[in-house]
């Protein structure tokens, strides 16, 4: 797998680091339709009593089938560092912090990813409770004052769409 595959996958999926630094081919449900990533212990199972389940889209998809050629067994982590080690988010965001050294670019972390996804997630559909879904926040989190950056469009496409306006 490319050193760089992890930092991708949390591109398009929004994953807490920690949910794809553990993440192994027993998570996944690549038959169902969209694919899933199915997460049973994660950062808020305590608050929401269920597993933490992700539809993929096909750029993730695509990260996770490079990732499984790689490995046979379903209960190693899929994303490995070059000495072949499991990351750590710690262990990523080092990663990341010395690439950007290396290549004289301001350093930039792991969760930056997830922000940028729910930026975009809620500029795309318009819908902050699908975001926050989708991130696998609590339905009272703070998504809405977080990542909401246009109100007035956000409100217009739900008064539009009662109307049965597109």
């Amino acid at each position: 797998v490319q050193t760089c595959a992890l930092p991708i996958f949390l591109r398009w999926t929004g994953c807490r680091p920690s949910e794809a630094c553990g993440l192994q081919r027993s998570h996944l449900d690549l038959e169902h339709d969209p694919p899933l990533l199915v997460l049973v212990a994660h950062k808020t199972r305590d608050r929401i009593g269920a597993d933490r389940v992700l539809p993929l889209n096909h750029r993730a998809v695509e990260v996770v089938h490079e990732a499984i050629a790689d490995t046979t067994n379903p209960d190693v982590p899929l994303f490995l560092s070059t000495r072949g080690d499991a990351y750590t988010s710690n262990g990523l965001y080092q990663s990341i912090r010395a690439a950007c050294r290396s290549l004289g670019q301001p350093p930039w972390t792991p969760y930056q990813l997830r922000h940028l996804v729910a930026t975009e997630a809620i500029a795309a559909t318009g819908s902050e409770a699908a975001t926050a879904a989708m991130l696998g926040h609590t339905p009272s989190s703070t998504v809405v004052r977080r990542y909401s950056t246009d109100r007035l469009r956000l409100a217009t496409l739900a008064s539009r769409s009662l109307a049965g306006e597109t």
